[in-house]
């Protein structure tokens, strides 16, 4: 599972700010310079089949690598749940409770 607010499946080549952070499940997916893409001759490194991507929330980002991406067999969610400050949450209630929304969401999503 990768949990991310960007998708980072550019082609290094690519990538907005010329970081390998812009392209880490593309290379983890196979793709891109055997040096890192191919580590001991294991291509992919992730198999996208087995690859949930979850968070990604920058709709020009899904324009650029949304038709890649979608050529894969990786699940792609677009979801957004909330930001959690645990300073405003001194006896861990809102943790437990929002652990346990995505725990029942992400079983439902596995179990259909």
């Amino acid at each position: 599972m990768f949990l991310d607010a960007h998708i980072d499946f550019y082609p290094p080549s690519d990538s907005p700010t010329g970081q390998a952070s812009d392209s880490e499940m593309y290379l983890a997916f196979g793709y891109g310079a055997d040096v890192i893409a191919n580590v001991d001759g294991v291509r992919p490194l992730v198999t996208p089949r087995a690859a949930a991507l979850i968070g990604h929330r920058d709709s020009d980002e899904w324009r650029d690598t949304g038709v890649a991406l979608s050529a894969t067999d990786a699940l792609v969610v677009c979801v957004d749940v909330t930001i959690y400050n645990p300073l405003l949450d001194p006896d861990g209630e809102a943790r437990r409770n929002l652990t346990g929304c995505l725990i029942d969401a992400f079983t439902a999503r596995a179990a259909s």
